[in-house]
């Protein structure tokens, strides 16, 4: 079935590794290692351009296959040492690719430099190098490559015994490295925290719960949180509105949210191989504009990025950042119809989604693929496609990976729908049971989700044709619609429009802006 492929792409096995490096290469790439593997092996038909181009031909990675193409030239006991020392190559011609280009790769090479500068008794030159390298780190605020600078600074002046450098050193050196020192350690917490709130984010913790607003108040009073933090460096601010932007994201701030994920996301720097970081930021930016629903502010930054995108050189633009860019494209306008109930709009370019998931080479991580996977299971839902949405549910309730508890939890929800609609009426009692098990193992059995399952009790596990009953136990359902708990949920989910959905056997859309006009019209 599909979703077992689904679920066996998230779990990558350690002889596909070799493949996806060998499929994320661009032209210039391919180039440079072809340049670098002829210093390990004569010609063009060597082992490891063989390995390579056979590797590279497959559309999906076959060990059998490989080995029966591989035959008569190369024996199948030397494979697997081949692919481990084909990987290293090709890493190796990858970091002298951009060891110009990447700062961070250039001051590594320059401390490397040293040290082997060092070892000869080379001083000066060494110092030479040291130089240079102190000065790239400091302008590109490296903190702690520089603390490392200071340590080889130290060594050689102290081998040398040269008065002058260990003056040098314990004036002017000593004392900037001991401010890079501190800062090391103010980014080591602000790493600290940016990873706890990012794991609530993840588990898609809601403030209704006492726990998460017992963990967001313990990160935001952390002393670094207090900081004046316009006197630090721009790394440190960073990370500041990043965490702030999380806290005030998940309490439901949209205003403050929106204030510290735009500073956020300005203060990273737009260079080569800072890219992937910068729209990580863009997508964090836009997604808590298109969940608040500003959208007059999420057109304005989704222009601004575009635009931006447009100067990042052909150089960078990997195969897995132009993956990335396409999935956070997708995926905000995926989120915004289907906020808005746009469900028809969707299915115009939901294929192309489909499409893009099921291509093996498809770099996006783990958790934008089951958001993705959760998304499309929805918007089926929403059109009236449910077998499709089978699919993509059973996707993510098959993925074993620990990831996403939110969602592996709403769709099982998801799913008793689906079942229902589908005249599965046999399955759906052991459907509320596992869902109802599952629900509270993750301690998320909220009272909205406690509601719907007593009301799938009573009319989704046989064709129930009493609709006043169904109406009735539906009016009670909706009644719990604003609280702050239940608006998470629905959030995720909106199973009470689904649920009207079914009982009058209209499309969700129809439901959801039937509702949208009602509202508007009392408003007026």
């Amino acid at each position: 079935m599909l979703y077992l492929f689904y679920s066996k792409k998230l779990i990558m096995k350690n002889s596909e590794h070799l493949f996806y490096l060998i499929k994320s290469l661009s032209k210039s790439e391919k180039k440079s290692f072809k340049l670098i593997v002829n210093q390990y092996s004569k010609g063009d038909d060597n082992n490891y351009t063989l390995l390579f181009d056979t590797i590279g031909q497959m559309e999906v990675y076959n060990h059998e296959l490989l080995i029966k193409k591989l035959k008569n030239k190369v024996k199948a006991v030397n494979i697997s040492p081949l692919k481990v020392q084909l990987t290293k190559i090709i890493l190796k011609s990858l970091r002298n690719k951009y060891s110009t280009s990447n700062v961070s790769f250039r001051i590594t090479m320059y401390i490397d430099y040293i040290a082997i500068l060092f070892e000869k008794g080379l001083y000066a030159q060494a110092k030479k190098i040291l130089s240079k390298a102190k000065e790239v780190a400091i302008e590109n605020e490296l903190y702690l490559q520089l603390d490392n600078l200071a340590i080889w600074e130290y060594k050689i002046a102290d081998k040398e015994s040269n008065k002058e450098d260990i003056k040098s050193y314990l004036e002017k050196t000593y004392v900037t490295i001991k401010k890079a020192r501190e800062l090391n350690d103010i980014l080591a917490e602000f790493e600290f925290l940016q990873a706890k709130i990012r794991l609530i984010a993840l588990e898609g913790k809601t403030i209704s719960s006492k726990s998460t607003v017992l963990q967001l108040e313990e990160i935001i009073q952390n002393p670094v949180m207090k900081l004046e933090i316009e006197n630090y460096s721009s790394s440190c601010q960073a990370d500041y509105h990043s965490i702030w932007g999380h806290y005030h994201f998940i309490k439901g701030n949209k205003h403050e949210s929106y204030d510290h994920r735009k500073k956020a996301f300005e203060l990273i720097p737009f260079k080569p191989f800072i890219i992937r970081e910068w729209l990580t930021y863009a997508r964090q930016l836009l997604n808590g504009l298109s969940k608040f629903k500003m959208y007059e502010e999420y057109t304005i930054e989704l222009a601004y990025m575009l635009d931006k995108i447009k100067q990042v050189p052909k150089e960078v633009r990997t195969n897995s950042f132009e993956d990335e860019l396409n999935t956070t494209l997708f995926n905000l306008n995926l989120n915004n119809d289907l906020t808005e109930g746009n469900f028809s709009e969707i299915q115009e370019y939901i294929e192309e989604i489909e499409v893009l998931l099921t291509t093996t080479t498809y770099q996006i991580d783990c958790n934008l693929r089951m958001v993705f996977q959760y998304n499309l299971c929805y918007a089926y839902i929403g059109s009236g496609n449910y077998k499709r949405a089978l699919l993509w549910s059973n996707s993510l309730i098959n993925n074993t990976s620990g990831l996403r508890e939110d969602l592996q939890c709403n769709v099982r929800i998801m799913n008793i729908c689906i079942h229902y609609k589908l005249g599965n009426f046999g399955l759906i009692e052991n459907l509320i049971q596992s869902t109802s098990r599952f629900l509270n193992k993750k301690n998320r059995l909220n009272e909205i989700e406690l509601a719907f399952l007593d009301f799938s009790k009573t009319n989704l596990i046989a064709p129930n044709v009493n609709k006043l009953v169904i109406q009735k136990d539906l009016n009670n359902l909706e009644l719990l619609r604003n609280s702050e708990e239940a608006k998470s949920t629905l959030d995720y989910f909106d199973f009470i429009s689904c649920l009207k959905s079914i009982i009058e056997n209209k499309t969700m859309e129809n439901i959801i802006k039937e509702a949208t006009t009602v509202n508007s019209d009392s408003v007026s």
